[in-house]
């Protein structure tokens, strides 16, 4: 795959573990104001993705960066702690497109 396609492949899976995350807060009752700055940092992976003005280093870090708070979000609230181990393995995997450290 080129690159274009693999940055395509991880911001249709963070908007859609975005997504999840959402209606995860919303069932569960967690803070409310939580997916507001979800939407917003959607809102901006899609920006930098369609705008294409940033070069593909920084715009994967900011991806990186956004799944990553994601993960912290999820994984700091009461629940048990194998329902983090999913969400991370498929940040890993989908992030291992990338082929950088």
């Amino acid at each position: 795959m080129n690159q274009k396609s693999n940055e395509r492949t991880v911001v249709l899976f963070t908007t859609l573990g975005s997504i999840g995350l959402i209606m995860e807060i919303i069932l569960m009752g967690w803070q409310f104001w939580v997916p507001i700055f979800i939407l917003v940092g959607m809102i901006a992976v899609w920006a930098i993705h369609l705008s294409d003005r940033i070069d593909y280093d920084t715009r994967t870090r900011f991806y990186f960066g956004y799944s990553a708070l994601l993960l912290f979000y999820h994984g700091v609230q009461n629940i048990n702690l194998f329902d983090i181990m999913g969400p991370t393995l498929v940040v890993m995997l989908t992030y291992s497109l990338f082929n950088t450290v």
